[in-house]
């Protein structure tokens, strides 16, 4: 009689499962948002989209093409790429406005990675390029991981230090599509 390993019946019911598992990290205790017919418009004085949350934020994107996170209260904006085939992770430094690059110099420019129960994990960012263009990169599997997975047990942030004053800026979940529902349209 044939024997099924137990490893492999763990492994073909996972894959079996996965199509049913979300991702969503809403807890249920998150508030709900405001639909249109959740009250009356009438009497009101504001737009359609004023004053609510209609429960999707589309991410907008830096010059060049990549994810912005904001430093300080819009003194600056880091602009962060992945790079999945070169294993790589740079970050540009933008004017208030995200539109264009500047050319600072950080005295430090590093991401922190916190894996739910364990130990911080920081990778520091070298210079490439050169002046306003100039990015910061590192190259490693395991920071390309940490950044795709914050918002499932993982949190990130950019720590930088600018002209003496330090900046830090959260990491956000990405949308993307790696396989099965997050209970958002993509």
């Amino acid at each position: 009689m044939f024997r099924f390993p137990k490893f492999w019946m763990l492994a073909v019911g996972c894959c079996l499962a996965m199509p049913f598992v979300g991702c969503n990290s809403a807890t249920q205790d998150a508030p709900q948002a405001e639909s249109e017919t959740d009250h009356d418009h009438a009497g009101h004085d504001h737009g359609h989209d004023e004053g609510h949350d209609h429960g999707h934020s589309h991410e907008a994107l830096g010059p060049h093409g990549g994810h912005l996170l904001e430093l300080g209260q819009e003194q600056y904006h880091a602009e962060w790429i992945h790079d999945e085939n070169a294993k790589s992770v740079t970050v540009y430094f933008l004017d208030g406005e995200a539109k264009e690059s500047v050319a600072v110099e950080p005295e430090s420019a590093k991401i922190e990675v916190v894996i739910e129960g364990k130990e911080p994990t920081t990778y520091n960012l070298k210079p490439v390029g050169e002046g306003a263009d100039a990015g910061y990169e590192h190259q490693d599997g395991a920071l390309l991981t940490g950044l795709n997975m914050v918002g499932h047990g993982v949190q990130a942030k950019l720590m930088v230090t600018i002209e003496g004053q330090p900046f830090e800026a959260e990491f956000q979940h990405l949308e993307h599509d790696h396989g099965h529902d997050h209970g958002h349209a993509h």
